[in-house]
């Protein structure tokens, strides 16, 4: 089962669906004012703004349930790119810290906070990964999440979750000792 460990920040993405769905909704109604008239070009372009309206909106009612970092199946699921998670094996993550760097919004050169990963320096393969860059980089063995896109960043958060890696350890460890493969 899937456990959310850094959520995305819904603050801004249902801010960002005002904008679609007041333009399917605004559509609808043009729609239903002119569906009695002979209008066809005002009501096809309402069609087709009602379309885009609906698409956008289910588009950002979906990013609200994609977390930015999950842990599954003995894997830290790293969110950071279209399509399926990132699965890197939960053994080579070593640690998560605050940090900081360029917010990349509009124009203007802004610090931002971020979620940083450091992940083993024996996992060679997992030292470069490509990502979406306005959500983060992975470079050089780090995982960076940029703090605008996901939930508020507070000290309280990463204690937990290097709590929570902790834990999986201490569980991993006790298994190993018994006999049992994790």
């Amino acid at each position: 089962m899937r456990e959310i460990w850094l959520g995305p920040n819904r603050r801004v993405l249902w801010i960002s669906m005002v904008i679609p769905a007041g333009v399917t909704l605004l559509s609808v109604i043009v729609l239903g004012v002119t569906l009695a008239q002979g209008w066809n070009w005002v009501r096809l372009t309402s069609l087709l703004f009602a379309s885009w309206g609906l698409v956008g909106t289910w588009l950002l009612w979906r990013a609200i349930h994609i977390p930015r970092l999950a842990y599954e199946d003995e894997h830290l699921l790293v969110y950071l790119r279209s399509g399926a998670p990132i699965r890197v094996p939960i053994e080579v993550v070593e640690v998560f810290f605050l940090g900081q760097a360029s917010a990349e919004v509009a124009e203007e050169e802004r610090e931002a906070s971020t979620v940083v990963v450091r992940l083993a320096e024996r996992a060679k393969d997992w030292h470069e990964v490509d990502v979406r860059p306005a959500l983060g980089a992975w470079t050089d063995g780090y995982i960076t999440i940029r703090g605008t896109w996901c939930e508020p960043l507070r000290p309280e958060l990463l204690q937990q979750l290097n709590s929570r890696l902790a834990a999986i350890r201490r569980e991993r460890r006790a298994l190993s000792e018994k006999g049992a493969t994790p």
